[in-house]
């Protein structure tokens, strides 16, 4: 009799420790909120592109940021953003994205589907645009983006 005590004693702890190795279910998850309009014009315009830089890294660039070439990106509906980069074919490929606002990033999900890339706005006017890795932006791999006048 004293086994079925410790038993029911020990059950919350034995629950606990599976859902904590086999992990937790899915609950609900927050969204981040769309970027308002001014947010999103931010991103507009013609950009030249180079690699961000990375503390403790020698950053070499071949060429330099190149406002002959630049990316575009172009607002053809409300909350939505088009980006178009030229590729040395000549051909501009082209990706849809909705612009959402989490914390001081702005992340892109690519229509219909997302997540996709994170954007950072910098402080001189230009940002910065990661890839995700395992569900984290990427910001040592990113791209850095100047505004072409």
């Amino acid at each position: 009799m004293r086994t079925a005590g410790v038993q029911r004693r020990l059950l919350p702890a034995v629950i606990a420790s599976g859902l904590l190795f086999f992990g937790l279910p899915d609950g609900p998850r927050a969204e981040p909120a769309a970027a308002d309009e001014a947010e999103l014009t931010y991103f507009l315009g013609r950009w030249a592109t180079e690699p961000a830089e990375r503390p403790g890294f020698e950053t070499i660039i071949a060429r330099g940021a190149d406002c002959e070439r630049p990316v575009e990106i172009v607002s053809p509906s409300p909350g939505s953003i088009v980006r178009s980069v030229p590729r040395r074919d000549g051909s501009r490929p082209m990706a849809r994205f909705s612009v959402k606002r989490f914390g001081r990033d702005f992340p892109w999900w690519p229509e219909p589907t997302g997540p996709g890339l994170v954007a950072r706005k910098l402080d001189d006017g230009g940002f910065l645009l990661a890839g995700l890795v395992a569900g984290r932006a990427d910001w040592n791999n990113a791209i850095r983006h100047r505004r072409c006048r």
